[in-house]
């Protein structure tokens, strides 16, 4: 929760992505109704069993799976109720403009069939390497401490973000996540009020993950690398606050 929290704030502060007036909605999404679901199913699936015990990994993988599609379909329901409640005198939608048979199939098709998949895989795969090498992590009884190979994880990590600029190759954008250009694209007859007054109110700093007089490969390796630095920070000053006292003695 905390995590993807942050994560969101940073893209919509920093970055523009998201937005700041839908960061409520983004964090009950994503940072509650997905961890919260994919925690039960694994629960349901994994209890009284060991850390390294296969249903573990099936718990992780098909929690990750089920989570994803249910925040979806919470995305969709909230997309889709608000022609319904937010419109003008005449009825036009002042803001999403796509009505609940239009914003579920969208949203649950590609989190079915794409997103949904590619989840469980990573999750697999991530939540097995964990069971080998860092089972403690796993394990509520058992103290956090370092096992393994550390730096593999941080190598990861890096991969990704280097990896980054490969998102320029998609064309168009996310279902949902209009400004008012890409609703003209759309073919609307029109651009929602509530959309257009409110469309670049917040003057992020780096928009679009983009840095002046550079080429959109280097801003997306630089915003990567400036993305994963505040949120480490920040992480690890909450990390660091939350603490009991005896656990910072004992560490230090």
């Amino acid at each position: 929760m905390l995590g993807i929290s942050v994560v969101l704030g940073i893209q919509a502060l920093f970055f523009g992505d998201g937005g700041l007036i839908t960061f409520g909605a983004n964090c009950f999404n994503m940072a509650i109704v997905l961890p919260l679901v994919g925690y039960f199913i694994y629960k349901v699936i994994s209890s009284n069993s060991e850390a390294t015990s296969p249903r573990r990994l099936v718990g992780a993988v098909v929690g990750s799976y089920l989570a994803l599609v249910s925040a979806s379909l919470v995305a969709g329901i909230e997309f889709g109720i608000q022609p319904a409640l937010f419109h003008t005198i005449d009825g036009t939608p002042l803001y999403a403009p796509y009505g609940l048979g239009v914003a579920l199939p969208a949203m649950l098709i590609g989190h079915l069939l794409i997103a949904g998949p590619v989840e469980a895989i990573v999750t697999g795969g991530i939540f097995a390497y964990l069971q080998r090498s860092h089972s403690s992590l796993i394990r509520a009884d058992a103290p956090l401490k370092k096992e393994g190979k550390i730096w593999l994880l941080w190598g990861a990590l890096g991969v990704v973000a280097v990896a980054t600029p490969i998102g320029l190759l998609a064309s168009g954008t996310a279902w949902g996540e209009w400004g008012a250009g890409e609703l003209k694209d759309l073919g609307l007859n029109f651009i929602p009020q509530g959309i257009e007054k409110l469309a670049g109110w917040w003057p992020a700093p780096l928009p679009d993950y983009g840095f002046p007089r550079m080429g959109a490969v280097i801003g997306y390796l630089l915003s990567a690398f400036i993305g994963i630095a505040l949120v480490g920070g920040l992480l690890w000053i909450f990390g660091t606050l939350a603490q009991p006292p005896e656990f910072s003695q004992a560490g230090s």
